[in-house]
């Protein structure tokens, strides 16, 4: 949900930037966003080195009172979640030795790159009907799309038993529209939509995370290793 508002705020302030901004101190628009982007994430990225607590068996928080470790590690041992261990060099072999890591990742780029939201600028650009500034606040329609499906079913797996329909659910919004964008002989109107039906499953890999962890629940190593090898292929492919 964060990443989708972060969104529909970016694309605001990169209008802004753009229209109010350009020869400002003989820069351009552009340059100003790259300017502002660096100053937020540096501040979000020493947040994070200083905020996230680590697991509950390693913290070192000092905003965690001993009660709180204690209460995590029993929430941890109530759903049968084993304690982090120190990785080794024949853990990553003996975790790719089993089939989990292949269909997480495999399922994991199914479901992330079904999607073309991330085309929807481009697409309006290749029109050239609309401005820079409608270039960056009309897409952010489709991160609204994404922040609502993100909640509706968010609190769907929080309110009834989490299963793996729910993420097959998630991937029937970018399926549709792959299927839209294949056919592509449709009404402009068509494709407008395809865009945001396709934002629609933008909580399908969030999803598919969180039941990784419910699936490796034996060895904390194996989550780690198994979701960094799936989102660096990602990464790449999607680049």
């Amino acid at each position: 949900m964060t990443g989708s508002a972060a969104g529909m705020f970016s694309g605001c302030i990169q209008a802004g930037l753009y229209t109010s901004m350009t020869g400002t101190y003989g820069t351009t628009g552009w340059q100003r966003t790259f300017i502002i982007g660096g100053i937020i994430s540096t501040q979000v990225a020493i947040m994070g080195y200083f905020c996230l607590p680590d697991f509950p068996n390693t913290t070192g928080a000092h905003y965690l009172k001993d009660c709180h470790r204690k209460y995590a590690l029993a929430r941890m041992d109530s759903i049968g979640r084993a304690p982090h261990v120190p990785l080794t060099r024949k853990t990553p072999l003996a975790i790719y030795k089993t089939p989990r890591p292949y269909v997480l990742t495999l399922l994991n780029l199914s479901a992330s790159l079904s999607g073309c939201g991330g085309y929807f600028n481009l697409r309006l650009k290749s029109s050239h009907k609309f401005t820079v500034s409608q270039l960056n606040t009309i897409p952010t329609s489709a991160s609204t799309v994404a922040l609502v499906s993100a909640h509706v079913l968010g609190q769907s797996v929080r309110r009834y038993t989490y299963s793996f329909a729910w993420i097959l659910a998630a991937t029937n919004f970018p399926f549709k529209s792959a299927v839209m964008m294949t056919v592509w002989n449709i009404a402009n109107s068509a494709k407008m939509s395809a865009f945001l039906i396709s934002s629609a499953g933008a909580p399908a890999t969030p999803l598919l995370i969180t039941w990784s962890y419910e699936w490796f629940q034996d060895i904390s190593a194996t989550r780690g290793i198994t979701i960094g090898t799936s989102n660096t292929i990602n990464y790449g492919m999607s680049a």
